[in-house]
């Protein structure tokens, strides 16, 4: 395994296209419409660095808030938040025991002032320094509109003539055949029709010497991120669009150079200058190598400590633990849930109303990846996580009625929301209705449902021949057979099975724009109903039973596994194919359903009640109600993959993600692999979408919710002609604390390092600490922290300062 590298980018004084657009699609912010979205690390072109360079590299080169100021630290120590033990071990580690009392007065008392000013934008901003012209007012409001039109997902009443050849070709077709013109000169309406729009022959004109070339298409595109991540993305996955849109950055750039020398031309004449002529010289190249700051170094410290002084507590509180004693060999139900942190809270509740029962936490895709197809719909939705490429197709086909907890979009043609009255109604109904839940004034009702008229899926494949799109339909009873072991081996269920197991996905149930950000972060922001119904049928299948039992997992022929979806935002669970039950498990369900509603109440008041919500308490006002509702993943720092009695009743100030995990059953580490593989970038790319919000939510959040414009159910922008705003709003980060995710693995250290380095790229999570990692020795009961490339002890507060 190699060391990662460590370097930027290979700066070239010559100008290769197709490796100026790799680069480019590498830092620009990566996101999908509204309806995919999806969590990634908005940083994630320099996670290639250790996570402090990177963010010096990210804040000096494209000017992003990536930490708190020296004083919002100091607040925080002030606030017992920060360890004095934790910050003096710190101070040690960074300084090597040289002048510490020297830098402990930097970090506790000096002021810093001063603005910095970033690299990006220097070049291109010369245009409004000589020339006393905006190009960015002149262009982007055009380039915004036809953009949204053109990849429009529904909204529009005018269809955009989209071309097979894509957005330039479809854009050329236009001004073709249309009396009036999107440019308001010939120069450019003639180069588009009657040229290729080679990109270095427009930048010739525009800028005029090839060593700017680079540079300037950075300053170009990050003038307007969220457009140009938004199709940097969809090139590489246009079968999340509807209506056959196809485009490129390429074209992107191509149209945006014409629109310039378009309005340079209306401005000036043909006759003027490029931009070489204009500068005395050139600018610091973008991706010089940025030197370390005492103000770097100084942010470097206090975040340490800020994010160890948590750890320390949620570390103390696991280290206490023990085993439970043997648990009884007949469990009353057993229910897999997701790994998601509102599960965790559920799971808890479970075990706490009923002692016989036994549940589990697993990425919410349930092991089975596939795209999925709605009846009537050309649509697929991917019920898979991000990064994953499903080779399988799962079908409906029932032709009129649709499942509850169905996949967006809706079935009503380029509908993707519902009617607004009814989304105010049923907002309204929601919050009154949870408030009445949790402090009792009207008795609730029943919030475990039998799902009706479902909708039949395709899940076995009886010939390799039957394919669509490339894709496979339904699975092989061979493939379905591996799957269920896949999975049942990974969270250690391989017997003792209950006569009735529950696989429960969950989703938010809220009808707003960000939906996709409140489900189910495993199946790329869709609900986990699909799969948790298509994972049930597979482990209900005689041929898969039979093909297991040659494996070594004997499952009862009594028992059966159902399907359940957990709406978080009602607090109402749904069953479904219960019809299939046998008579004897039909009476066992309706004693397990009690125990799932008496369930849902201490769960929705955990969630209600989550620490750092503002003002919540007895008499919370309505904005803090709304604000509980959109919280979601906000406070999210632990990963914890081991035995359940690491966490139960949990003593951690937030919520965790949990996957099961026994190092007893898996010697090779071979489940730890494909648990990792998974939960490393939808975790982490979940807790730093939420860190990078909160630190810099002008830049990398999403804004200010009320001001919100949708694009076309593209994205959301805080003014009608501005650009895409990426990662989450204010209010779902306002009390989040930016702290990076800890993953605690229960497994001894050396097969930890091991199975870490054949994660491939997801490497460089752990190597570079853009994620932290402890390992619990289930040998010696200790804890060993990751660092350089290798483990070593964990010492906590009394073993650094004894005494």
């Amino acid at each position: 395994m190699q060391t990662p590298t460590t370097t930027i980018l290979d700066a070239t004084s010559s100008f290769d296209e197709q490796e100026v657009l790799h680069e480019l699609r590498r830092f620009l912010p990566a996101h999908l419409p509204l309806t995919d979205f999806v969590y990634q690390n908005p940083l994630s072109g320099f996670q290639n660095l250790h996570f402090h360079d990177g963010l010096r590299h990210a804040s000096e080169i494209l000017g992003y808030q990536v930490s708190l100021a020296p004083e919002a630290y100091r607040a925080l120590y002030n606030a017992r938040k920060v360890a004095p033990e934790r910050l003096e071990k710190v101070l040690l580690e960074q300084n090597g025991g040289d002048d510490t009392s020297e830098w402990r007065e930097r970090v506790l008392f000096k002021k810093y002032t001063g603005k910095s000013y970033p690299r990006i934008g220097a070049l291109r901003a010369t245009w409004k320094k000589t020339c006393r012209i905006d190009l960015d007012s002149l262009v982007h409001p055009t380039l915004f509109r036809i953009l949204s039109g053109y990849l429009d997902q529904g909204v529009a009443i005018w269809k955009f003539p989209v071309h097979e050849n894509g957005f330039l070709a479809s854009i050329r077709e236009m001004e073709k055949n249309s009396f009036a013109s999107i440019f308001k000169t010939s120069r450019a309406r003639n180069l588009l029709v009657y040229t290729q729009c080679d990109i270095p022959y427009l930048l010739d004109l525009l800028v005029g010497n090839e060593q700017l070339f680079k540079q300037y298409l950075f300053d170009q595109q990050f003038a307007h991120p969220g457009w140009s991540g938004l199709v940097s993305t969809l090139e590489a996955q246009l079968a999340v669009l509807l209506g056959g849109a196809a485009i490129s950055l390429h074209d992107l750039i191509a149209f945006e150079l014409l629109l310039e020398i378009d309005a340079l031309d209306k401005h000036y004449g043909e006759n003027w200058a490029p931009l070489a002529e204009r500068i005395s010289e050139p600018p610091v190249d973008l991706f010089a190598r940025v030197p370390v700051t005492e103000l770097s170094r100084v942010t470097t410290v206090w975040q340490e400590a800020f994010e160890w002084s948590y750890y320390d507590q949620v570390l103390a509180s696991i280290q206490t633990r023990q085993p439970d004693e043997k648990s009884p060999d007949t469990k009353s139900f057993q229910a897999i849930c997701c790994s998601d942190s509102p599960e965790s809270t559920f799971r808890s509740s479970l075990e706490q109303f009923d002692a016989e029962c036994e549940t589990f936490s697993t990425p919410g895709f349930f092991g089975v990846e596939f795209f999925y197809q709605k009846a009537h719909s050309k649509l697929y939705a991917k019920c898979a996580p991000a990064g994953t490429s499903p080779k399988h197709l799962i079908k409906e086909n029932a032709p009129e009625q649709n499942i509850v907890g169905q996949i967006y979009p809706t079935g009503q043609s380029h509908s993707f929301l519902p009617k607004q009255e009814n989304s105010f109604y049923n907002g309204l109904k929601l919050i009154t209705g949870k408030i009445r839940r949790i402090f009792k004034w009207t008795k609730p009702e029943s919030r475990t449902h039998e799902s009706r008229h479902l909708s039949g899926l395709t899940v076995e494949n009886k010939s390799l021949t039957d394919r669509e799109s490339g894709l496979q339909v339904g699975f092989t009873v061979q493939e379905m057979a591996g799957q269920v072991e896949t999975l049942l081996r990974s969270i250690g269920l391989t017997g003792a099975f209950a006569p009735v197991i529950y696989v429960t996905g969950h989703t938010s149930g809220a009808q707003e724009l960000y939906q996709a950000a409140h489900n189910c972060a495993f199946c790329s922001g869709n609900t986990g109903a699909l799969n948790a119904r298509v994972l049930s049928a597979m482990a209900n299948h005689a041929g898969v039973r039979a093909i297991l039992h040659i494996r070594g997992i004997i499952i009862p022929p009594a028992t059966q596994f159902i399907a359940a979806l957990h709406d978080t935002a009602s607090d109402v669970l749904t069953f479904y194919d219960l019809d299939a039950l046998s008579p004897r498990n039909r009476e066992a369900h309706s004693s397990n359903a009690e125990t799932f509603e008496k369930a849902l109440d201490p769960a929705a008041k955990h969630q209600f009640h989550k620490p750092g919500i503002r003002n919540a308490g007895y008499l919370s006002s309505e904005p803090s109600i709304t604000q509980q509702i959109i919280a979601n993943h906000a406070g999210n720092t632990v990963c914890v993959i081991g035995r359940a009695f690491l966490t139960q009743n949990n003593g951690f100030k937030w919520p965790a993600y949990l996957s099961s995990y026994d190092s007893t059953t898996d010697p090779g580490s071979i489940s730890l692999l494909n648990i990792l593989k998974v939960l490393v970038p939808v975790c982490a790319g979940t807790n730093l979408t939420y860190f990078f919000s909160k630190l810099d939510n002008k830049q990398l959040g999403a804004g200010n919710r009320p001001e919100w414009h949708a694009m076309g159910l593209l994205g959301v922008a805080n003014r009608s002609n501005g650009d895409l705003r990426h990662g989450l709003p204010a209010q779902m980060v306002e009390d989040h604390e930016p702290i990076r995710l800890l993953f605690i693995i229960e497994q001894e250290p050396q097969l930890v390092l091991s199975t870490i380095k054949k994660l491939g790229e997801h490497y460089e999570w752990f190597y570079n600490e853009w994620v932290h990692l402890v390992a619990l020795n289930p040998v010696d009961q200790q804890f060993y922290v990751f660092r350089e490339g290798n483990f070593q002890p964990y010492k906590s507060y009394s073993q650094i300062f004894p005494g």
